[in-house]
């Protein structure tokens, strides 16, 4: 499924202060990690949740996303980890409930300044890789639309696998900043 939103620009003190503080928390550990997924996928999604990570899969699904706009001559989308945050929240949000649906607030969660956002989802089960889900999205308009979409700047990749059923959802959140 996807979803667009265009808005106009929109910055509140209370969604700045927020994002702030949930930066900051992790800057300690942010030294210590190798990379922006090692910070954001420790292998469970937490919060006694029935749900885990996989951040090979997450990096494999920024890298096909780009390979799809870098052939089409569309510049590639750059991480970011605010972003994987919310698309990560939301993926564990999936594979917990087993509920699979748009992220009715994904805008707000994102950092502030942004002028169009989009949402992709998607569930299955594994062994699909990430360059074989991000191959489905293409084949669907929608998401197409989406990964090729020349204004979008930023990208957030989430994944998670429910413990319950096996099932995995991934989520994609775009953003031009």
């Amino acid at each position: 499924m996807s979803r667009t939103v265009a808005v106009s620009k929109r910055v509140t003190a209370t969604l700045a202060l927020a994002c702030s503080l949930a930066l900051s928390a992790g800057t300690a550990t942010a030294a210590a990690a190798s990379s922006p997924f090692d910070l954001l996928f420790s292998g469970s999604a937490g919060g006694g949740s029935t749900a885990t990570v996989d951040a090979t899969v997450v990096q494999q699904i920024v890298s096909a996303t780009n390979a799809e706009r870098r052939i089409r001559g569309l510049r590639p989308l750059a991480y970011d980890s605010v972003l994987t945050g919310v698309a990560q929240r939301w993926s564990n949000t999936m594979a917990t409930t087993g509920n699979f649906r748009h992220n009715p607030s994904y805008t707000r969660e994102m950092r502030p300044g942004w002028t169009r956002a989009a949402e992709n989802i998607i569930n299955g089960r594994p062994p699909e890789s990430g360059t074989d889900l991000v191959r489905r999205w293409m084949n669907s308009p929608g998401h197409r639309a989406n990964i090729l979409n020349p204004d979008f700047t930023h990208l957030g990749v989430g994944y998670a696998i429910s413990g319950r059923d096996g099932r995995h959802f991934a989520t994609q959140n775009f953003g031009t900043y």
